[in-house]
């Protein structure tokens, strides 16, 4: 994901939700997973997961501005996507051949888990307010360097 801006987590939220329905052939159970159905839909997963953090870490640093309707849009998404990969997961305990998509079931099964605790775990993120800066500074030498006399004019902090 390119960028954390609306219209772009919008589409990023869609085109998972294509891959993940184009990988499920209408649910049809008498279709056979076979691997690639597994692997692709755990790849998914975690990719949700890790662009789901990374627009909350955006929002954090102030990067971005929050939007709650974008995070409504982040949990809905994602709770889909756990159904239907916990749908993929149980379908695939039942057709799975012993020396078949073993391994692929076994991603799945920690990817499903991996998104269920970040679903469960969601924190709404906010603007951080510390004394760190958060937002980098375009500054020349000059301003650099008055910057760090001021601060060693600084009495040293309190032991």
């Amino acid at each position: 994901m390119p960028t954390s801006e609306p219209a772009a987590v919008r589409s990023f939220l869609a085109d998972l939700d294509a891959r993940m329905a184009a990988g499920r052939d209408g649910d049809d159970p008498d279709r056979p997973l076979i691997d690639a159905d597994l692997r692709d839909q755990a790849a998914i997963c975690l990719e949700f997961r890790e662009a789901a953090r990374r627009w909350a870490r955006d929002v954090f640093a102030g990067r971005v501005a929050f939007d709650g309707e974008v995070e409504r849009a982040w949990i809905a998404e994602g709770r889909r996507l756990l159904a239907q990969a916990m749908k993929t997961w149980q379908r695939g305990l039942r057709t799975v051949v012993p020396g078949g998509a073993e391994e692929e079931l076994a991603s799945l099964h920690l990817a499903i888990d991996d998104l269920d605790q970040f679903l469960r775990a969601w924190v709404t993120p906010q603007l951080a307010v510390g004394p760190s800066a958060r937002v980098k500074l375009d500054l020349s030498d000059e301003e650099v360097q008055a910057v760090r006399r001021k601060l060693a004019d600084l009495p040293p902090p309190p032991s």
